[in-house]
């Protein structure tokens, strides 16, 4: 394998709208106390920090894959919070994309990635579900309005990043740079004046068991290069490359700055 110089190499920030970054092996972005995260900042400068005050409930920072630092949530308590005071309009736009690099390692019941919602109703969730399909869903505005990623649950005790954007007729999914059925786009503008959580529901259930490694959010959509970008970074970085499939452009280089 070819190396480059890290000031080379392809960033999440090297695309315009980026509008929340956070990533577990960027130790400068944790506030590490014993051991355990009670911060984490974000790296796109707009100060959507995600925090968690409760010494119980704060996710477990360790050395994981490719020997990078993670965040590990318990699957009973552990979460962090970004307080909606920090989002505005432009966060949650009718054209959209997140991507996220994660690590289950139990997928049985509700397993939660990240939610912004009010109870129940309205909002965005990225989390596996706890009744058939089974499957990890996107949910944009209800519950009738999921859209399941994948046609199983999620598998376990492998690096897994998920591409997801939404436009004006569909929902798309990447999974480690494979593509996945669209699907339609459900409500606009869901209601999302609440808080963000990381790692469970807004109910205080369905609490992540595993690794989260990074969660980037876009305010626009992505071009399919800005995506084949994403998805070699995320699979380089937490060891998937051996995911992607055959004829991915970062399948056996690490993407770079043009």
């Amino acid at each position: 394998m070819l190396y480059y110089p890290e000031a080379k190499l392809f960033s999440p920030s090297d695309i315009s709208n980026c509008v929340l970054w956070l990533d577990a092996n960027d130790l400068s972005t944790i506030t590490d106390v014993s051991g355990f995260c009670s911060e984490w900042r974000d790296k796109s400068g707009n100060g959507r920090h995600a925090t968690q005050s409760t010494v119980n409930a704060r996710p477990q920072i360790l050395t994981f894959l490719n020997s990078r630092n993670s965040l590990l949530f318990n699957g009973a308590t552990s979460f962090l919070s970004i307080n909606n005071a920090l989002f505005s309009s432009l966060f949650f736009t009718e054209f959209f994309t997140v991507a996220t690099s994660v690590f289950f390692t139990k997928n049985d019941f509700t397993r939660t990635i990240f939610c912004k919602r009010p109870a129940s109703t309205s909002g965005v969730v990225l989390a596996k579900a706890a009744a058939s399909p089974f499957t990890l869903f996107f949910d944009w505005g209800g519950g009738s309005n999921r859209y399941n990623i994948g046609t199983a649950a999620p598998p376990t005790n492998i690096s897994i990043s998920y591409v997801i954007e939404r436009n004006a007729t569909n929902r798309n999914a990447f999974i480690n740079g494979n593509a996945f059925a669209s699907a339609s786009p459900g409500v606009s503008n869901p209601n999302t004046s609440v808080d963000m959580f990381i790692g469970r529901l807004e109910t205080s259930t369905g609490f992540f068991d595993g690794y989260i490694n990074e969660i980037i959010f876009y305010s626009r959509l992505l071009t399919a290069t800005e995506k084949e970008k994403l998805t070699g970074y995320l699979n380089w970085k937490w060891q998937g490359v051996e995911y992607l499939p055959s004829n991915h452009p970062y399948k056996t280089r690490i993407p770079r700055r043009v």
